[in-house]
């Protein structure tokens, strides 16, 4: 049976005085060297740490949160994370949905093991749409959304998350592009680039609890897997 965990304390914590922002790189991900070191000494998730991945393809660099110690790909698993569009930084839930079979690297091949397949039946089966309704909702209204891209052709789509009606879009949207497709999915969110370089430093603050219902939404999706 799926149980959130208990929430954590960040009495005390240092607050960074880094620009960590700017205007070229910002879609390419150039501050996330940066954004992962403030990250790293917060304790955001227990037993979880910050990593910053590349993805040599597009050269797309992003925060994504892993167990300590873990080697290897990380693909088929669910984690909190942050990642950018040339418009927006995303931080919460991000799942991958990977390759069939025929893919010359096997670590991108889609198995039954991959996080994807709890994922996508979250998004439209109950009782498990209600409690990731209710996770996303504890997120500040006007920046809930969940964000598809599709790496390949360069496109995402932001969605505002206002009813669990959205989800149901979201998994439609999901299931008309083609197998053959990756496609990433993060549910949190949303800043656009204009409020990141304001705030700059300000966004670790923003993003803990983002990242802190990511890694719930984790759990609940692992509880949900096939």
């Amino acid at each position: 049976m799926y149980a959130p965990p208990a929430p954590l304390s960040f009495a005390g914590t240092r607050r960074c005085h880094v620009a960590l922002f700017e205007h070229d790189g910002f879609d390419k991900g150039r501050w996330a060297k940066n954004l992962r070191h403030e990250l790293s000494r917060l304790p955001i998730i227990p037993g979880w740490q910050p990593r910053v991945r590349l993805w040599h393809g597009t050269w797309q660099q992003w925060i994504q949160f892993e167990p300590e110690g873990f080697r290897g790909p990380f693909f088929w698993s669910g984690k909190a994370a942050v990642l950018s569009s040339s418009a927006a930084l995303y931080a919460g839930y991000y799942v991958e949905r990977g390759l069939p079979p025929g893919e010359d690297q096997p670590e991108l091949i889609m198995g039954p093991g991959w996080h994807w397949h709890g994922f996508r039946r979250a998004l439209c089966e109950e009782p498990i749409l209600n409690h990731l309704s209710a996770i996303v909702a504890r997120l500040p209204r006007t920046r809930r959304c969940i964000w598809v891209s599709n790496p390949a052709s360069g496109r995402g789509r932001a969605y505002p998350f206002k009813t669990q009606s959205t989800a149901v879009k979201v998994r439609a949207y999901v299931d008309s592009i083609p197998s053959d497709k990756w496609v990433d999915v993060i549910i949190g969110v949303q800043y656009s680039k204009d409020e990141c370089l304001g705030l700059q430093n300000q966004i670790v603050e923003e993003i803990i609890e983002p990242l802190k219902e990511g890694h719930e939404l984790y759990t609940l999706v692992c509880s949900s897997q096939p």
